[in-house]
């Protein structure tokens, strides 16, 4: 399971909230919900950020759960690779 979908998880559980329910919620299936828990699909930034809304939490934790880096940070990694290497 992804951390994303371990984080999903326990969002949804600590809320109450079953899997079709939160689908209908986001607009989609709850096969496609089952899937991000269990590490089978992958998420957009966008979908992160209606899951961080819907659950009100940080969406830039949320991100770098589905293995994705800030825009801000990436671009100080390219304009100082050696500083942020050391």
């Amino acid at each position: 399971m992804s951390t994303f979908g371990k984080q999903l998880r326990k969002l949804r559980i600590e809320r109450g909230i079953g899997i079709k329910p939160l689908a209908k919620k986001l607009k989609v299936s709850h096969t496609y919900i089952s899937h991000i828990e269990n590490g089978r699909a992958t998420v957009s930034n966008e979908f992160a950020s209606k899951i961080a809304s819907l659950f009100n939490v940080d969406k830039e934790e949320l991100n770098l759960l589905s293995g994705r880096v800030p825009k801000d940070v990436l671009m100080a990694f390219y304009k100082h690779p050696k500083e942020a290497l050391s």
